[in-house]
């Protein structure tokens, strides 16, 4: 399996772009390509490009959820590639997303009206946690027993006719799934709903213990919410659960997280993924 970082936060090459937002692909086994995710714009695609990858052989597109720095580039994959279903949570379509961070109210969806309308039949709405394929599926979170990121209170939606914004539930994310020899792999590109509730929602579907991979931001930004003791009691958490897990992340997890967990969790359990970076194993 091969996976390849296309856009994120972070860049280490200076001909590739950078932005916020994040777009992963995936080379399975299988012989699968797999696009999880559009970032902000359509430069994901323009990286792509650069780095050899060409996205008319992509088989499928994944969009964890409605926020426009995982969305935002939708429209481009969909002219790039003229056949490739596009999986996505069917409650993204029916509201709209706004966040408060910075001080500020802004919206942070995109208008999925037009996609539906350009490209209806491209569009895959998904209701529930479902396999795509003996080794593939798309998991939505059932989990809420762990905390979730404090940095969510900054976060709304609201239907498109109505008024009243509320809290963002987050019933709209979901993560991608893929069953290996060695354990599932996970990509959550944002754990809105806490990385260990998202783990545990992905392995209870599995039918497994085993996690080898989980891949994806934290939602743990600076300046997000969480203290020191959220942080420890995460890396104890981690540890603890699945001390055998690798974690790789960026995007939405900040310095201080990132810089506190990799100091705290054992040696060769995080790794920061950027703009570019290629993953390699084989099973």
């Amino acid at each position: 399996m091969e996976i390849i970082f296309l856009i994120d936060n972070r860049l280490y090459d200076k001909k590739l772009f950078s932005e916020h937002g994040l777009s992963i692909l995936i080379k399975t086994d299988a012989g699968k390509t797999i696009l999880c995710d559009t970032g902000l714009s359509g430069r994901f695609a323009d990286n792509a490009e650069k780095l050899g990858e060409d996205l008319q052989k992509t088989d499928f597109a994944v969009i964890s959820h409605g926020h426009n720095d995982h969305i935002g580039g939708l429209e481009r994959f969909l002219q790039t590639n003229g056949t490739a279903p596009v999986y996505m949570s069917d409650k993204i379509t029916g509201s709209l997303y706004y966040s408060s961070r910075g001080g500020k109210n802004h919206k942070i969806s995109i208008d999925t009206s037009i996609l539906e309308s350009t490209f209806p039949e491209r569009i895959v709405k998904v209701e529930k946690s479902r396999w795509l394929s003996e080794d593939t599926a798309l998991v939505f979170n059932t989990c809420y027993k762990y905390p979730e990121p404090a940095g969510n209170k900054f976060l709304t939606a609201k239907s498109p006719k109505g008024t009243c914004e509320y809290p963002d539930d987050f019933l709209h994310e979901m993560s991608l799934v893929f069953r290996t020899p060695k354990g599932i792999i996970i990509i959550s590109p944002c754990s809105h709903n806490g990385i260990l509730n998202i783990a545990e929602s992905c392995r209870k579907f599995a039918g497994t213990n085993d996690i080898f991979a989980f891949i994806g931001g934290f939602h743990l930004p600076d300046g997000g919410g969480e203290k020191e003791k959220d942080l420890a009691e995460l890396s104890g958490m981690l540890e603890k659960l699945y001390p055998e897990m690798l974690l790789y992340t960026g995007h939405c997890t900040g310095e201080t997280a990132l810089s506190y967990l990799s100091e705290s969790l054992h040696r060769g359990m995080m790794h920061e993924f950027y703009t570019g970076l290629k993953i390699f194993w084989q099973f």
